[in-house]
């Protein structure tokens, strides 16, 4: 494929997104959800004297555990919002044009104030979280991209180039 260059500036809603598409995938987070929305409907079902399946305790208490459940989670997701903001505007690098170079021979990015190149065996892995798509350039960091920036072709290109290894 030829060499094409995406051109992105990232909105702090952008970053949002990743870290929230991220959250909402850990099997923690779905636990905790399922369990708070189970004991709310507990709480309703034995206000009309419907019992499924013994929980202990009255309809105060189901009802109230099943909100703490939801707020706790709720609450953490403000605080991821409020750490993408935080991140979002103390990186002036964020803020500004990055340049994207995808070629045969790897990965070039160029920005505010820095520039970079990978060979495609130095890159890690790509991985798609709903619209966002993450070249990871080691274990822990990597280059957030949105799936919306690529054409399929293009996607795909770069995924085939990250699976070869």
């Amino acid at each position: 494929m030829d060499t094409f260059i995406i051109k992105t500036t990232r909105q702090q809603k952008d970053l949002e997104k990743f870290y929230l598409a991220s959250f909402n995938k850990q099997p923690v987070y779905i636990i905790l959800f399922i369990i708070g929305i189970l004991h709310i409907f507990i709480g309703i079902f034995k206000i009309f004297g419907i019992t499924l399946f013994y929980i202990g305790g009255d309809v105060y208490t189901n009802i109230g555990t099943g909100i703490l459940f939801l707020f706790f989670l709720f609450y953490v997701r403000y605080k991821i919002i409020q750490s993408a903001k935080k991140i979002y505007t103390s990186n002036i690098k964020l803020q500004h044009e990055i340049e994207y170079e995808f070629s045969d021979e790897g990965l070039k990015t160029k920005g505010y104030n820095f520039e970079a190149s990978y060979k495609w065996n130095e890159l890690n892995k790509i991985k798609i979280i709903k619209v966002v798509a993450v070249i990871y350039t080691s274990n822990l960091q990597g280059l957030i991209l949105l799936k919306e920036d690529f054409t399929d072709e293009q996607l795909n290109f770069v995924i085939s180039k990250l699976k070869k290894k």
